[in-house]
């Protein structure tokens, strides 16, 4: 984004502006995404941005790998039912536990 002619960024930042509807969330969203653009494509992009927050997380969940699908479904379910925060070192040992070993996995 350093790079691009002042009038790209402003244009970006009038379109996010406008479709942003006040969510910073999305706009931060957008912003991540068009820092992956090159400068001749940031105008295609803004005319395809997705109009809400949901559909912004819908793009990113269809965007994760198959490989890693099975991963990232089992960390949002223990982010959902944890009642505090998880630390990176939580999720990675989340990651770590072989469930599909039941043998080894300590009853409560």
């Amino acid at each position: 984004m350093k790079r691009w002619r002042p009038e790209i960024k402003e244009l970006a930042f009038k379109t996010l502006s406008k479709k942003s509807d006040g969510m910073f969330r999305w706009v931060a969203c957008q912003l991540k995404e068009l820092r992956k653009c090159l400068a001749r494509n940031v105008e295609r992009v803004l005319g395809e941005l997705p109009k809400s927050l949901d559909e912004t997380y819908m793009r990113l969940l269809e965007g994760i790998h198959e490989a890693n699908r099975d991963d990232v479904y089992r960390l949002l379910q223990c982010l959902v039912v944890a009642i505090r925060p998880l630390t990176v070192e939580e999720l990675a040992e989340i990651l770590a536990i072989d469930f599909e070993d039941a043998e080894r996995i300590p009853r409560l």
